[in-house]
Parts: structure tokens; sequence; C-alpha cells
């Protein structure tokens, strides 16, 4: 067997020494590898941070030290797995190994005992009549009947709560009320819960066998031997009681209750309530022959006493003695001497406890009796202290391991402090050659001197930076160490002797490696079909290197142990900073040094940062813009801008790809922002999730991308590559661009098609519309030919008289520009042109009318803009509105004189009428003669106008909605038929004015005067009825 092989102990052996946790450590093995331990000595109420660090012998001194009142305490706090058990059990070693040993009765209550396991072992090597029936009775209640003993526990818990209550009301008459007491009260409704049937029989008794409830599991405590889990009430045991049977059928008092436990706080209180009566209850349950638990204590103490020893209780969980934590600490603090005499031995106790635990802090006995707290410092300073620590306690288990725990049993291993010697030798392989030796030291030894194979120093710090984290703080955490790092590494022996080792599958974490991107593409051209394993082997023995540099420390040694290929990085080591050791590390190899700070502005910026991101922590938005952008960028430089899908959509002309195509089009993995872009759905990607966390297929990627961010982000870099590696980053760069520019000019063919799409419907939207607007016809027999035919030919351009009004005036204007430009542009979208690029020429040779087709005849459904910016939208609906307000005034005025019907015959029989009545009047001359020559001129031109026409056209435009045949409307130009009637309109007015004028004068004069007026009216009027004949005939 080779010198490494008897360095590496079997996983039988290991656990067989070993165990998993303190508990299962025998003494011998427990001091070959205790490691110095840190402690805070802390007063209640104050936080441990406020008190300097102590060591365990202190812990010894204070447990030890004289006292006057017959007791001393000493609680141990910590969190779970720093070693509290193992302190317990390190004071119990050095306990026994002292010179007045025998002048101690020590008791180690050990973890996950039963309440009887704890009393038998009390009783033990205590002799005598009264300790006899006191283990009968034990003997008897062991026997008891688990679902009797469940009742009796209820009613006791219920009798407890119900007096309880009692005791606070009669406090609350009294005056004396605490501020809990109210709560307390409360327990005497809120204990009906355990006697109802329903919840006795499904919640809190269940199934014995199969699923036992939470009083059935606390009985167990009570009765069951061996390892156990200790059971208290919790809210979750009154959660959802409301739904193991109908609401109705529950007794009324529960029936009240049930509601208000939908509260999490009030389920919270009920519980609280349960377990603090719950001590009580189960001590009256257990039969010790009428014998209290304290008087217990009493009777050991005083046999002790005439023994002439203490007593010690070591307590290595103090959750584990529910049902006894009340009575025992008050037997821990009661005094020896009764009247000035000494009656029982002094009684020494140390409990151990988990921080944030209810059984302890709470309890103002304990407080007020032992003034202090032991607490363990898991909190180490930074993290190399962390790691050298975990160094040297997995140096110390190995160096036992391979002892095995019969030859431990057999070596002097020194416990009490300040002791000469080594703690315990040094396991030395036997028959190790030159080679192997220098194989050895290359895996380096702890400050201890224990040879760290399989290990080494980077080995264990990866590892515990990996494993031994908790809430993302990095801890020292014995537990951990022992579990995750020590057994998981020599379980995996089998692989070794394989040539299998390190194993993949030894990674758990990803997040936890940072190893550089060169590092990774050396070690998958070098690897030789073991890139798995190499890459495992170089993250955690090289330390996790971040640098070509840094990786090339790597022993070759170390390779061939593991029969690796040696992968050559091809830089040279980078020079050590010098430590100063003291005599106690002199020899021993030390963590690897902090990285230099780079002076590589990339790496400045971008490495760390690039190295966490694909370790799987999510890139955050800003940095994951700015990657998104330069990626956009690159991609943007490539873009063949003379390709014919390049153009863009005519109302954005200076839309170029770089902004159709950008950083939002953009998809990188695991970062924040992008919109929820997918990668199906980008345009440009960097790579898939999964390829980006495989730190081997992401090596291309990962190069790529650096050579982005130099040529598009970096200053230093930006836009050029004449720098040393340039050459290289320009290689990288054109890789990433051609591997992406089919995936690109895809997208932007089909962005521009979309864009197309839409810009067609808009385009025949504005051309439809002005076309109508500026009076040309877009709808006929076959209106989709008649639009058609608007689309697509060249529209005469028509001049706008300065007259109109001005909203109508602009919307002409401007319709006419509009019209031009949206037939230029939409031509260029659906028209097929001879020539390429540049040399695109102007002839026509084919057009795709498949779109157009389909915009017209949604359009025509509704003559609706559907873009809500479309800069037409404005003046169309101002003009428009005023063009309508302006005919609709005009009908008004038409149709006041001649009517809403415009009835020929009905006017000429009004003006008869008229005729006949102002002819017998005999008035004087009426209409002078000029005015009669500019009727009947005015006559003629309106007998030439449509006025008809345009007065149906005005009526059908003044309606206020939108339509070819209303837009056709106000489009008509009418303008001269709207002058020539309201010219006529005044002067027929004037006329008649001036005839009735004149008969309403002649009313009251006299005959002669009134026939001389008859013939002037006669003669006039005649003159008038020939115009209006005339009249007759024009509009005929």
């Amino acid at each position: 067997m080779s010198a490494l092989d008897q360095l590496w102990p079997g996983l039988e052996q290991t656990r067989a020494t070993l165990g998993t946790d303190a508990q299962s450590l025998a003494p011998h093995v427990l001091l070959a590898v205790h490691q110095p331990m840190k402690f805070r000595r802390v007063e209640w109420g104050k936080e441990a941070s406020e008190s300097p660090l102590r060591d365990e012998y202190e812990i010894l001194n204070a447990l030890l030290a004289p006292e006057s009142d017959g007791w001393t305490i000493v609680p141990i706090e910590g969190e779970s797995g720093v070693g509290k058990s193992h302190v317990v059990k390190w004071l119990e070693a050095q306990l026994h190994a002292r010179d007045d040993a025998a002048q101690r009765h020590v008791i180690l209550v050990p973890k996950n005992s039963s309440l009887k396991s704890i009393i038998r072992l009390i009783l033990d090597r205590l002799d005598g009549p009264e300790f006899d029936e006191i283990r009968a009775a034990l003997e008897r209640a062991s026997e008891s009947i688990p679902e009797v003993a469940a009742r009796q526990l209820r009613t006791q818990i219920v009798v407890a709560l119900r007096e309880e209550a009692k005791d606070a009301n009669q406090r609350r008459r009294a005056g004396t009320r605490s501020q809990e007491d109210a709560e307390i009260e409360w327990g005497a409704t809120v204990a009906a819960l355990l006697d109802e049937p329903a919840f006795w029989a499904q919640r809190f008794l269940g199934d014995p066998d199969r699923d036992p409830g939470v009083v059935m599991q606390i009985v167990r405590n009570l009765s069951y031997e061996g390892a156990i889990e200790v059971r208290r009430f919790e809210a979750g045991d009154f959660q959802d009681l409301g739904e193991l049977v109908p609401v109705k059928d529950l007794s009324k008092s529960v029936r009240k209750l049930v509601p208000m436990l939908q509260s999490a706080t009030r389920r919270e209180q009920v519980a609280g309530l349960y377990n603090r009566v719950l001590d009580r209850a189960t001590q009256s349950l257990l039969d010790l022959g009428g014998t209290p638990l304290s008087e217990v204590f009493l009777r050991l103490r005083e046999a002790l006493l005439a023994r002439e020893q203490e007593l010690v209780i070591l307590v290595e969980d103090f959750a584990v003695l529910s049902g006894m934590q009340e009575a025992l600490l008050r037997a821990l603090v009661q005094e020896g001497r009764v009247d000035g005499q000494r009656r029982y031995c002094t009684i020494r106790s140390a409990l151990a406890y988990t921080r944030g635990t209810r059984v302890i802090g709470s309890l103002d006995t304990l407080q007020t009796r032992a003034n202090v707290r032991w607490v363990i410092e898991d909190k180490l300073a930074d993290e190399h202290e962390i790691i050298e620590r975990a160094i040297e306690l997995v140096g110390a288990y190995l160096n036992a391991a391979r002892w095995g725990e019969a030859k431990l049993s057999t070596l002097r291993i020194p416990s009490i402090h300040g002791e000469a010697g080594p703690r315990v030798p040094k396991h030395q392989p036997e028959d190790v050659s030159p080679n192997e030796q220098e194989t050895i030291e290359a895996f380096g030894s702890s400050h201890g001197g224990f040879p760290l194979f399989p290990f080494n120093r980077e080995a264990i710090g990866s590892l515990v930076r990996e494993k031994c984290a908790i809430a993302g703080r990095l801890v020292f955490n014995p537990r951990l160490i022992i579990n995750r790092i020590v057994l998981e590494v020599i379980e995996l022996r089998r692989h070794y002797e394989r040539g299998l080792f390190p194993p993949p599958s030894l990674s758990t974490n990803t997040e936890s490696l940072v190893i550089a991107t060169d590092v990774i593409g050396a070690i998958d051209a070098q690897s030789q079909g073991h890139y798995k394993r190499v890459m495992t082997f170089v993250s955690y023995w090289g330390g996790n290197p971040d640098s070509l540099g840094i990786a090339a420390r790597i022993s070759p040694l170390l390779y061939c142990a593991f029969d690796i290929p040696v992968i050559d990085f091809g830089a040279a080591t980078p020079k050590k900073q010098s430590r100063q050791s003291t005599p106690k590390q002199r020899g021993a190899s030390s963590l690897p040094d902090k990285p230099v700070v780079a002076t590589d502005p990339f790496d400045r910026k971008w490495k760390d940062l690039l190295d966490k991101w694909q370790r799987g922590i999510q890139l955050v938005q800003r940095r994951a813009g700015e990657i998104r952008k330069a990626m956009a960028a690159a991609m943007y430089a490539s873009f063949p801008h003379d390709w014919a899908g390049s153009r863009p959509p005519w109302e954005t002309s200076a839309l170029e790809a770089k902004e159709a195509l950008g950083s939002k089009h953009t998809y990188v993995p695991n970062a924040r922002g992008g919109g929820g872009l997918s990668f199906a759905d980008a345009a440009i990607v960097l790579c898939e999730d999964d390829v980006w966390a495989d730190a081997r297929r992401a090596v291309p990627y990962r190069k790529e991308l650096e050579a982005v961010l130099r040529f598009h982000d970096v200053p230093e870099t930006k836009g050029r590559w004449d720098y040393v590696g340039g050459e290289v980053q320009a290689a990288h760069y054109a890789r990433f661009v051609t591997r992406r520019r089919p995936r690109y000019l895809a997208a932007a063919a089909a962005e521009r098609a979309k864009r197309a799409k839409a810009s067609t419907r808009t385009l025949v939207e504005v051309r439809l519309l002005s076309a109508a607007v500026l009076g040309h016809a877009v709808s006929g027999g076959n209106h989709l030919d008649a639009a058609l035919d608007v689309l697509m030919r060249e529209l005469p351009q028509q001049p706008v008289r300065s007259e109109l009004s001005g909203d109508w005036r602009r919307l002409l204007e401007f319709a006419g520009r509009r019209a031009r430009e949206a037939w230029a542009h939409l031509v260029d979208l659906v028209a097929v042109r001879q020539g390429y690029g540049k040399r695109l020429g102007t002839r026509i040779l084919a057009i795709d009318i498949v779109e157009v087709d389909a915009a017209a005849r949604e359009f025509m459904k509704t003559w609706t803009l559907t873009d809500k910016s479309n800069d037409l939208r404005r003046p169309l609906d101002k003009g428009l509105a005023s063009r309508s307000s302006e005919l609709a005034r005009w009908c008004n005025s038409v149709t006041g004189w001649l009517g809403d019907s415009f009835d020929k015959d009905e006017f000429m029989a009004e003006i008869s009428s008229l005729l006949t009545e102002a002819k017998a009047s005999k008035h004087e001359q009426l209409v002078p003669d000029d005015e009669i020559k500019t009727l009947r001129n005015q006559l003629k031109r309106f007998r030439d106008a449509r006025v008809a026409e345009a007065l149906t056209k005005a009526q059908r435009g003044s309606t206020g909605e939108w339509g070819p045949v209303t837009l056709a409307a106000l489009a008509y130009d009418d303008a001269e038929a709207m002058r020539i009637t309201n010219e006529l309109g005044g002067l027929l007015e004037r006329m008649l004015g001036r005839v009735e004028g004149r008969l309403e004068a002649t009313a009251g004069t006299g005959a002669k005067a009134r026939e001389q007026m008859a013939r002037e009216v006669e003669r006039e009027l005649e003159l008038l009825q020939n115009a209006l004949d005339s009249w007759g005939e024009a509009t005929s």
C-alpha cells in the first residue's frame, strides 16, 4: 500500500472513529480532534458583541468556581452545529481527566434523551431502599399504555390551563394583575379544544402507529427509550381545525373559537398557553412512586454529600428535557444549606441550548441566578480566519481517523490546559519513498503538522466557501465541516482507487466557483477526455483560479496523485507575497494570496462581474443594459446597408437597423431587464441560459462577449484593436458577428416586413382620405377598383383658392402634400423595380397588391385612422369640422327663403299670389330700372349654376359623419353656386321688401292716390313677373 493510500482513511474506519456528531465521539477521540474554541461571556439582556472573547478553559473554570450557595450553573448558547455538544462533552472529558475526578458524580444528559432515560441516569450508581422504590415506580410507568397516558396528559393540560386562568382571575380582582394575565385567563376557554372529540381523535391523538398527534408524540418523549424528536405544541397544531368537522357539530364554546384561530397570532398564543403548562402536566403524569422530581434530586445530593462528592449535571441540549425543564432548573439552583447547616452536596451544571429557543431566555430563575451566559462565537473576524480554523479541524480529524478509535484509546492524549507535548501524535505512513514524501508535502499540512491529503489548503478553502454558508454568510460550523467536507471526500476513496477522483459530483454549488474563462479554455484544450474531472480538480485543489497565472501554481505532483493530465496554462507563476510566519506556522503552506488588482481596463470593470454572472449570480439591470447595447452595436456595425431588406418604413425614414433591432431586441441569459424578451424572440442573442451556466460550453461565448465589450464599451480600447492581444480579440469579435449574422438578418427582414405591413395600412389610409378630401372619386360602381386606382396612380395637383376658410384651406394644402408623399412611399413598399442597391432604377416591373388590397378593404369599412399618432388626424378633424359648419350655415340660409324641400311649383305659386295682391294696390314705381337689369343678369347666372346639386351636397356634408359620400360632398366645389344664390336671394329680399313697404304705406291714403300707386305697382310687378318667369325657365 502506497503512502498516499495509508493517508486516505477508509470510510468505515472514519465513521467508526469520528461518527457524525460530538455525541457519538468517545472521550479520547474527542480530545484528539478538539480545536480551540472562542466564547463570549455575556450578561443577560446584553448583546454578545459587547463582550471580549474567551476560551473553553474559562468555561471550565466558571463551572468549577467556588460557590457559597451550594450550586453553580453555566448556560452555553450557540447556533445549531457550532459545537455545543462538543464543548459539553469536552467538559465531561476534562472533569474525568482531573486528579480530583473522584470527588464528582458527573451525569451527562445526551441529546435526544427521553425523560425516563434521564431519570435513570440520575439514579445510576445510587443504592438504597428509597432509590429502589423510585426505580420500581419508573419501570411500572414504562409499562403504561400510550393511549391511556395520552388521555391522562390531556386531562392534566386542561386542569393546569383552568387553574392558571383561575389564579390570573384572582390577581385581577385583587388589583395585582400582570400584563400577561389577560392571555392566561383566555387559557380556560382554549382548553376546550382538547376536549372536543373530533379534534382530539383527528389532530391531538391521531393514529398512534401511523400518524400520531402532538399529544401522543409528547407522551413518547416520556415513555420511549433512546433517540426521540422533541415535541411541543406549535401554532400549526391549531390550524384548519374547522375543516376537520362541520362547525355546526361542534360544542358552543369551541364553535366560537374556530373563527378566531384563523389568525396566525391567535394560534401562536394558544400554542404558548399549552406549552406554558406542559411541564407541570407531564410531571404529574410521570409516576415516581409519589416522589416529586425535585425530591429525587435532593435525595441524590444528600447521598452524595455523605460520600463527600459533588453532583455535576451536563446537558447537551436543554430542549429535550420537555416535561422537567422547570423542575430541573429549580433543583439546580436549590441551596445546599438548611438552617445554616450543609445538608446537600454542591451541584454544578452546564446547560447547552440553541440560540432563539424559548426554553431558557424566558425563565426568570435562570437569568437572575446565572447572571451570565456563554455564547459560542461563530462569526469570526473574516473569511481567512474561518478557513484557517477549518483547515486545522480537518487536519485533526484526518489524523484521528488514520489512527482509528482502538489505537487512539491507547495513546496518551493530554487534556489539561498547559500540559506540555503535542495533543496527539501525527500518524506516520510506513515505507514512504522520497517521491511520495514530496507529493505529501505538495498537498500541505495543517499548522498542527497533520498532512492534509487527500485535501490541500486550497481545496478546503473552496469547499468551506461552498458548503459552510448559512443565509449567505460564511460561518465556522464544525458539524458542516465534518459531514459536508471530511466525510463526503473520504467516502470517495473508491473513486480514487479507480483513478476517477475527484468526480464532477463533488460540486453542488456552482456559485462558489470563480474560475477564469481562459483557464477553462486551457483545460478544454488539454484535458484529454477528462474535462469534467480536471475542471473539478482545478476548481477546488487550484483554489478557483481566476487567472492563468494562479492556475499555473498548481503543483504537477497533485495532478499525478489523482492520475489527471497535467495542464500547461502557459503563464508564469506570479510571485507570492512573503508572509511572516510564527514558529507554530513555520513550514506549513498558506492560503493563496488574494489576486493582484487588475491593471487591464477591461478587468477593472468587467472581469469580476462576468465571473459572478457565469457562476449563476443574476446580472444587474444596469450592466445587462450595457452588454445589450454593446452587442447591438456590434451587429449594427456589420449590417449590410445596401441590402434590399434594410430599407426602413416610409414614416420613419431616419430609423436604421441600430434602432429597429437594438438593445431591446438583444437577449442575454440570467439578467435583469430586457422587457421579458425570450431567447426565441430575440434578434441578437449571446447564448442559451443552460449554455451560459455550463462553464465548459460557455467558454467561446465568454471570449466573444469580452471582445465585444472591449471594442464597444471599455474607453481605453473602444473602436480599436491596436493593443497587445488586440488581434486575438478581433478574431473573437469577428466570430461573434459571424455566428449571429444569419439570425440578425432574418430578424431584420421580419422586422421590416412587420413594419412594412403596418406602414402599408397607414399609407393606404392617408392616401384614400387625402384623395377624398381633395375631391377625387374613391368609390363608384366597383368601389374597390376606384380606390385602387386612386392609390396606385399619380393624381394631378390642384391649386387651393385663397378665399376658402382657414382650417379647410389648410387641410386641403396638407392633404395634397400627404397624398403625394403617401403615393411615393407606397410605391416604394410594394413595387418591384429594376436594379439593385445604389443602381436601383425607376422602372417598376410589378406591384405586390395583396397588402394594399387588404388594407384598402379594411379601411373602407370604417374610414377611420388606426394610427392615433398620424399627423393627418388633427388637421383633418379641424378642417372637416370647419367645412361642415360653413355648409350648414349656407343650407340654413337658402332653405330659409327657398324652403327645405326646394319645390319650384310651390315657390312660383307664392310669387304669383304676391304679384296679384301687388297689382291691385295701384302703387307708384317700386323697382328702379337698374335693379331690373341687375335682376335679369343675376337670374341668367343663376340659371347656369348647379344650385340644386350644390345644396344637396351641402346638406350631405353638414351631417358631421365622415365617409366616402360625405367627404365627396365636402370636397365638392360649390363656391360659385353659393355666391350666385346668396346675391339673388339678397336682391329679391330687397325688392319684395319695398313692395311690402309700399302696400303698407297706401293703406290709409285717399282713393286718387291709391289708384296712382296701383298703376305703378301693376307696371313694375309685370316686369318682376317677367323676370321670375325667366328664373323659372332657368331652374327647369
